[in-house]
């Protein structure tokens, strides 16, 4: 009986560590798309220039655009956003998997204790 007890705290404790996981993904979320409409922008801005500017062939503008400074920077901040969302992603999907364990395990508990 304690055993059952103690599953259900920990299922209880996981499933709160969820929820945590869940706002942390909100969080990253955010920032991902934050980082996403300042990059898009800037290469908007840099592909813009080049053209008027600078005179650039329509076919070579992309590419150029890409290696400027700034526009390089805020794709490197774009990708480091992605890739914290993937890890939120990922803690939210474990603990879903551990509170899964955790309530089969509880299942079990109660099977053999005739409970169900």
């Amino acid at each position: 009986m304690s055993d059952g007890l103690m599953l259900q705290a920990s299922l209880e404790d996981k499933l709160a560590e969820c929820e945590e996981a869940i706002a942390g993904m909100q969080t990253d979320g955010r920032a991902m798309a934050k980082a996403r409409s300042a990059y898009r922008v800037a290469l908007a801005r840099e592909e813009l220039r080049l053209r008027l500017e600078e005179r650039l062939p329509a076919s070579m503008v992309a590419d150029v655009a890409r290696g400027d400074a700034e526009v390089a920077r805020l794709k490197y901040l774009l990708e480091a956003a992605e890739v914290a969302y993937a890890a939120s992603r990922e803690a939210v999907m474990l603990r879903k998997r551990e509170a899964d364990a955790i309530r089969e395990q509880l299942q079990r508990e109660w099977t053999q204790a005739g409970w169900r």
